[in-house]
């Protein structure tokens, strides 16, 4: 009988411990679910707001995330998202935004578009950053400086400062490619470049930064200095950010996207209207079917711009009389 008591326990210890190791794994595959579950969800909801990574408690005292929605058209005021008001004022700038790298971008046509902002207390520590895609190569344009301070695609294609010192970036840059430019100065004055979260340059700058800040232009605004492109996300810190801290900003705005995707469930599509500005032709009002069968919309009304939206960009309805027009083209489908 013992012998039997002793291969009874060790058959129920047997089927125990089979229990727990089923149940461990299906409590692995729950909790796997829920966390990739939960990682596209967050997604979803952060696809097109710029996220406040490293906010004013680190030193932020500008960013202008040049969303549509941090824009004041009538007024040209753009918000300061760091809490210090630092407002910019945009001048001869289209009444509309881009699609961004981030959020929403603002478009300089490389003639007369710039923005001005008055920094209150301008540090001689510090990190301007911003996101820049360009529409021109082969010449000198400068996208986001303090007077007497320059910062600026070369007309060799490289990143480069003026007064702010020698640094120099390695990297040629394309058109139409988004770049996460950098640069930094420390209360020794010395200069740092970055281009996309990795290191460009060195070198040493003695001019300390005065306001305003200028962003698509040469900081007093003379000669042919102007950016053409789009510019994104632009942020001023009081204190020169860490390599770590700056791959960080990269990497936020590197995995994001905005634009609709496209790709998905497409058996059967007959029209898909993303309602991103690409696909909105505002001087025809014509409105892209990206379905590929050619249903073509027609907006009525609506106002010359888009909106921050859940997947990419959206329109914005008035209530009133604003429509997107189809007319019978899904007869006889």
């Amino acid at each position: 009988m013992k012998s039997l008591k002793i291969k009874n326990q060790n058959y129920n210890a047997k089927f125990k411990n089979n229990f727990d190791i089923f149940y461990l794994s299906f409590f692995i595959l729950i909790f796997t679910f829920y966390i990739l579950t939960l990682s596209l969800e967050a997604s979803a909801s952060t696809i097109n707001k710029s996220p406040n990574y490293l906010g004013s408690s680190n030193g932020l005292v500008g960013y202008w995330t040049m969303d549509g929605n941090s824009v004041n058209w009538a007024t040209g005021a753009v918000t300061d998202s760091s809490g210090r008001g630092n407002t910019g004022t945009i001048t001869n700038m289209a009444t509309s935004t881009a699609i961004g790298k981030i959020g929403q971008a603002l478009s300089f046509d490389g003639v007369n578009d710039y923005m001005r902002a008055v920094i209150t207390s301008v540090p001689t520590e510090f990190t301007v950053t911003a996101w820049i895609k360009l529409n021109e190569i082969g010449r000198e344009q400068h996208f986001a400086e303090f007077t007497s301070n320059q910062f600026y695609v070369a007309s060799n294609n490289r990143l480069g400062t003026g007064i702010w010192g020698t640094a120099a970036g390695i990297t040629t840059l394309a058109i139409s490619t988004w770049y996460h430019a950098t640069i930094t100065r420390t209360p020794a004055g010395a200069i740092v470049l970055y281009l996309n979260g990795s290191q460009e340059g060195t070198g040493t700058g003695a001019v300390n930064p005065a306001s305003p800040f200028v962003i698509g232009d040469f900081y007093n605004l003379t000669g042919n200095y102007q950016f053409n492109g789009l510019i994104d996300d632009v942020r001023v810190y009081n204190r020169a950010l860490s390599a770590e801290e700056i791959q960080t900003l990269f990497n936020s705005g590197a995995a994001k996207f905005n634009v609709s995707p496209t790709k998905y469930l497409t058996s059967g599509l007959v029209g898909y209207w993303t309602m991103d500005g690409n696909n909105v032709n505002w001087a025809t009002g014509a409105v892209t079917d990206s379905s590929g069968r050619g249903n073509t919309g027609t907006i009525t009304n609506m106002a010359t711009s888009t909106a921050i939206g859940k997947i990419g960009q959206a329109l914005n309805f008035d209530g009133s009389n604003d429509y997107v027009e189809l007319g019978d083209k899904f007869a006889g489908i």
